[in-house]
């Protein structure tokens, strides 16, 4: 697990460095808005549980994958701190992930004017 600060009130879990970087490439300006959780593995669920306690963030942005681990993060995200935690994987709801959903140009606006 990797995690990077900014000293921001907000945090942004992602599971890989793929999607940690595929979301910065779509959303430059969150990179100095907010902390970031790389987890690298779902297996480092209870470390993130405990990172996010400690710090204690007021808004928790969930950025995991659009399947069964993914879900199963979110979902204990949730339980756990309830209305604080914003997920983000309804922007790319028709693909694995944030890096799937860029590396499809799903979020390319096609103007035909």
């Amino acid at each position: 697990m990797t995690s990077f600060s900014t000293g921001s009130t907000s945090v942004v879990v992602t599971e890989s460095w793929s999607d940690f970087l595929a979301l910065l490439t779509l959303y430059p300006k969150m990179e100095d808005r907010n902390n970031f959780i790389i987890l690298n593995s779902v297996s480092m669920r209870d470390r993130l549980m405990e990172m996010i306690k400690t710090a204690n963030y007021s808004t928790i942005y969930s950025a995991t994958d659009n399947d069964t681990a993914g879900y199963d993060i979110q979902k204990v995200l949730i339980d756990e701190f309830q209305d604080r935690v914003i997920p983000l994987n309804a922007f790319y709801k028709d693909c694995k992930d944030i890096g799937e959903y860029l590396e499809k140009g799903k979020h390319i606006i096609h103007y035909e004017g």
